[in-house]
């Protein structure tokens, strides 16, 4: 359009439909090219409102009809092609007419391949409208977007910002984008050729998936340029971010296509909502970046004038693109009202998916900041009532049932959330998800936590050399893998083998982000507490101490569970160096973090064991009791009465037992404990402790031969 000199519209009802070649008249006008715009009637009534040929950009500007070419059946042909002739060369319409009729042999003529006269800006049209075959322009669409300067502007910054893992994750981002651009092209050409070329399609539909391609194509427009100016999050997410653009088969689904919320009539709303898709886009990339932060302000202005426009599917998006970004910022509270009114927006819009999006989030921050798990299920079921409406949709699927699973862990039922995690570790596979290493990490915390050690050991063993094919063997993921196959040797007790896995993902971080990434904090902490388990309690402290300070630099949010972890293996690390009163400091400021941050939840059941341990071990046999019995009751509701975590507490109230010289109710306790730590997945190391205080209520009963064999067992476990 920017090239030529004259804009000949078809004028047809179908073109009083299509929404492109609206854009396309209205692009003409405003580069002051009004003027040589030339209408050949081919179908409709100008006179019929009901089967008007005009398109309205055409008559906003025009005080009646258009002057056009009439070459509808039963017109004058020959007097509609003089007309639209004259109008081309700037000659009067009575000139040529008479020239028409002396030199009849000329022939001037428009026809279906073309014109064909004298002059250089005629021969130009000619060119492009007779010799350019029909639907071939998808690459020129990509030229700047996707092209090999664009390309080479990534490589470019990619292998200069010193990442360690930048070369591999180039590489493979540039496959996914290379795959992602070739196939929008393809399905342009498809969507072009169906009308225009194979006649089976309409012009109203290929208006709505022209409309969806080209979403789809700022959206890479946007990726491009964000990886053009990476910074070291930025090349981590950069696989990631790729894999998460909007996939292109909705671009070719008729049903979704034309079920979705209608376009709107009036062009001047629908031109602002165009004018909203670049930077919407921009805002999209931010967020697959995790760096939505980054981009509040221009989210929140996006907002507002979608509300403005009252078109809820582009709220709908803009809210849930406004509700990530203030996630990231920290602002939790306004985070979960901006996800409540897209929910709002895309029940309005009647988008079932972008709906199930909305409520996920908010389990989410329901789960890991308000601790409000009723709230949450009450929310996971209207997300999988939603799910209902929705024609399988594996993906949203998948983040249900792991949003679930996160529930029911923080609950303590971690039956049902390995289940829930199974379900959407088949799910995430299904639907080719590239986060499916996230579904599989859950899948295996929820193995390690019920003691099936052997099923998380082999998952997440499978898992490593996937990761290392998909991201390369020094991304951030890898060092996840390697995180997650240390903490099943810790729970195997093989602390040698969790300190070397540790520090090699450690190792990892701090090579790519330097010894301040707050990812390191829960790593040093988990090394730490190898390192206790290993008598290395100098080094155990330093790295506490390490982690604190990351944690504590932290300049949005406290990373909870961190903070109370540290806590936790600190006061273990003291109890271990026989500092009672450093133990029992560190133990009560777990309990009040958990207190004042989520009381009632069971999480608190790990510092309250802790310092019933304590209070046997100085003494304190009837406080001892009480907190254990807590620590029971708290286990039994979220584990339920058959589970080998059982036994800490079990253990904790026989010791108490056996201080207040209750002998045979300690035995009671103690083979209740047994029978739970029978399981070979069970921590042996506590069962050998239950053996043995086992055998000192058996020696204060006079029972001294089972008492000397079972300390001897105990001795070996």
């Amino acid at each position: 359009l920017s090239a030529s000199e004259n804009l000949i519209v078809i004028c047809s009802p179908s073109a009083v439909a299509s929404h492109w070649v609206g854009k396309e008249i209205q692009a003409f006008q405003e580069s002051g090219k009004g003027q040589r715009i030339f209408c050949l009637i081919v179908s409709g009534d100008p006179a019929s409102d009901e089967h008007n040929c005009f398109p309205a950009q055409l008559l906003e500007r025009t005080i009646g009809d258009p002057l056009a070419a009439d070459v509808r059946p039963g017109k004058n042909q020959t007097l509609a092609r003089i007309k639209l002739i004259a109008g081309l060369l700037d000659l009067g319409f009575d000139e040529l007419r008479q020239r028409d009729a002396i030199q009849r042999r000329r022939r001037w003529a428009l026809n279906a391949t073309g014109v064909t006269a004298a002059g250089a800006a005629l021969v130009a049209i000619t060119v492009v409208v007779s010799t350019a075959p029909p639907c071939q322009d998808a690459g020129e669409r990509l030229i700047g977007v996707w092209d090999q300067a664009a390309k080479q502007e990534i490589e470019t910054a990619f292998l200069s910002s010193g990442i360690s893992f930048a070369p591999d994750s180039l590489q493979r981002t540039m496959a996914i984008l290379d795959n992602y651009a070739a196939t929008w092209s393809d399905t342009h050409t498809e969507a072009c050729e169906a009308t225009q070329v194979r006649g089976e399609q309409s012009e109203a539909l290929l208006d709505l998936r022209m409309s969806c391609l080209e979403e789809r194509r700022l959206d890479l427009a946007a990726v491009s340029n964000l990886l053009r100016s990476p910074d070291p999050d930025l090349v981590e997410r950069s696989i990631d971010m790729s894999r998460e653009l909007r996939g292109l088969s909705r671009c070719s689904d008729r049903t979704a296509l034309t079920a979705a919320y209608p376009h709107p009539e009036d062009p001047d709303i629908q031109a602002k909502i165009d004018a909203l898709r670049a930077p919407l886009s921009a805002v999209r990339a931010q967020v697959f970046a995790s760096r939505g932060d980054r981009a509040l302000n221009e989210i929140t202005a996006i907002v507002q004038s979608a509300i403005a426009l009252d078109y809820p599917p582009l709220a709908a998006e803009a809210q849930m693109l406004l509700g990530e970004s203030q996630l990231t910022a920290g602002l939790i509270d306004d985070a979960e009202t901006t996800f409540y009114r897209a929910a709002s927006s895309a029940t309005r819009a009647g988008d079932d998916r972008m709906l199930v999006r909305a409520w996920t989030k908010i389990v989410t921050l329901q789960v890991d900041y308000r601790g409000e798990l009723k709230e949450a299920e009450r929310l996971i079921d209207m997300a999988d009532a939603q799910l209902s409406r929705i024609e399988h949709a594996p993906d949203l699927e998948a983040a249900v049932a792991s949003a679930r699973g996160h529930a029911l862990t923080r609950s303590y039922q971690h039956v049902a959330a390995k289940e829930a995690f199974a379900r959407s570790v088949t799910l995430a596979q299904e639907a080719s998800l590239g986060t499916r290493s996230i579904y599989v990490e859950n899948l295996s915390a929820a193995f390690v936590e019920l003691r099936e050690l052997d099923q998380a050991q082999a998952i997440v063993e499978d898992l490593y050399p996937l990761l290392v094919d998909e991201f390369g063997p020094e991304h951030p993921k890898v060092a996840n893998a390697l995180w997650s196959m240390a903490r099943v040797a810790q729970r195997r007790a093989d602390y040698e083998r969790s300190k070397t896995l540790s520090r090699k993902s450690i190792a990892i971080y701090v090579a790519a982000y330097g010894s301040d990434h707050p990812a390191l904090a829960s790593l040093y902490q988990g090394l730490a507490w190898d390192l206790k388990n290993l008598g290395e309690f100098e080094a155990s402290h330093d790295l506490l101490n390490r982690a604190l300070e990351i944690d504590e630099a932290r300049p949005n949010d406290v990373e909870f569970f961190v903070r109370t972890s540290v806590y936790n293996t600190r006061g273990d690390l003291y109890v271990s160096q026989g500092m009672d009163d450093e133990a029992r400091t560190a133990f009560e400021k777990a309990v009040k973090l958990w207190e004042s941050d989520q009381p009632g939840h069971a999480g608190i059941a790990t510092p309250l064991s802790n310092l019933g341990a304590l209070e046997n071990r100085q003494g304190r046999f009837d406080a001892a009791r009480q907190i254990c019995q807590r620590v029971l009751e708290l286990d039994e509701s979220s584990l339920g009465n058959d589970h080998p975590d059982l036994g800490w507490s079990l253990v904790c109230i026989a010791d108490a037992q056996l201080g207040n010289q209750n002998w045979d109710r300690a035995l009671e306790t103690l083979a209740r404990a047994d029978g739970l730590l029978a399981s070979n997945n069970a921590n042996q190391h506590l069962r050998a402790e239950a053996h043995f205080l086992t055998a000192r209520a058996l020696w204060a009963k006079g029972d001294r031969d089972e008492a000397q064999q079972l300390a001897v067992d105990a001795q070996a476990g």
